[in-house]
């Protein structure tokens, strides 16, 4: 099935068949999407089918990734629709021509309700009852992310936790330790545990990825930054739009006493994590 990575700010022909949007919090998945997912393929067993995605500030926030909503899509055979948000009020009128949608299946208490009908009619917005009750699994998979216990995680979901985020100027201390970082300023929005993490790291337009080791905390200025110091790798991306995923969860963060013990710490976090990708 395809990926599509909607903007109304960009003028792109799509060429999609008619489908049937599916809108929910899927970032946040809980049994009321299941049953809405459910619902859409009963209701439209020979239509096709598109779920979407809210899509803002790489949807750092959320507790599902998006790595996991499209292997859910490839499962169910459904199109992904990743839909920016803008500054603006969205128009669903340029959303239904620009990617061919006939009808819309969404929540009763959807934010944007009113405005879906207003541009597809009525008749063809269905709605589902959503069931505040529905959360204790999408709470199972906060609480292992939330902990660090990403071997839970990965059961719970099927994938290793992934987000994206613009490497920013720090203050350019890892380069004089001789360990320099990609910092990933994350605005007190991304669930995971403070810490050390084991991470891959996909650039843009690369098809593979590297190893790299990452610390979570809220630095000196008092700014909540993913600093990443990507093994072998010796190259300015500031500015660079990067893809993290977490792989194994190493120590808690240490307050050091000078600068001799946070580089042996760094190091051995590096011979640590070389030690589990030989």
């Amino acid at each position: 099935m395809r990926n599509i990575y909607y903007s109304e700010l960009t003028k792109m022909l799509y060429n999609m068949d008619p489908s049937i949007a599916i809108i929910g919090d899927f970032g946040n998945w809980t049994k009321n999407e299941s049953n809405l997912l459910l619902e859409a393929k009963k209701r439209f067993a020979n239509e096709n089918l598109s779920m979407i995605v809210d899509s803002d500030n790489y949807n750092i926030a959320n507790i599902i990734s998006n790595n996991i909503l499209k292997a859910k899509c490839q499962e169910q055979k459904l199109t992904y629709v990743e839909y920016y948000k803008a500054v603006f009020e969205r128009n669903w009128s340029n959303f239904k021509q620009d990617l061919n949608i006939k009808k819309v299946i969404t929540f009763d208490n959807y934010s944007e309700l009113s405005n879906l009908v207003k541009a597809f009619g009525k008749e063809n917005v269905i709605t589902i009852n959503w069931n505040e009750n529905q959360d204790q699994c999408l709470l199972e998979i906060l609480n292992a992310l939330g902990t660090a216990n990403l071997d839970k995680y990965f059961n719970l979901t099927g994938h290793n936790f992934i987000f994206k985020g613009h490497v920013e100027h720090g203050n350019h201390y890892g380069r004089e330790l001789g360990f320099p970082t990609a910092n990933l300023l994350t605005n007190k929005m991304l669930k995971a545990k403070y810490g050390v993490y084991l991470v891959k790291v996909t650039l843009p337009n690369e098809d593979f990825t590297h190893w790299g080791i990452a610390s979570f905390w809220i630095n000196n200025q008092g700014v909540e930054v993913f600093e990443t110091h990507i093994l072998n790798f010796d190259q300015d991306i500031y500015g660079w739009g990067i893809q993290i995923e977490l792989i194994k969860y190493l120590r808690d963060n240490q307050k050091v006493s000078s600068v001799k013990e946070l580089k042996e710490i760094i190091n051995n976090d590096k011979i640590e994590a070389l030690k589990l990708i030989a």
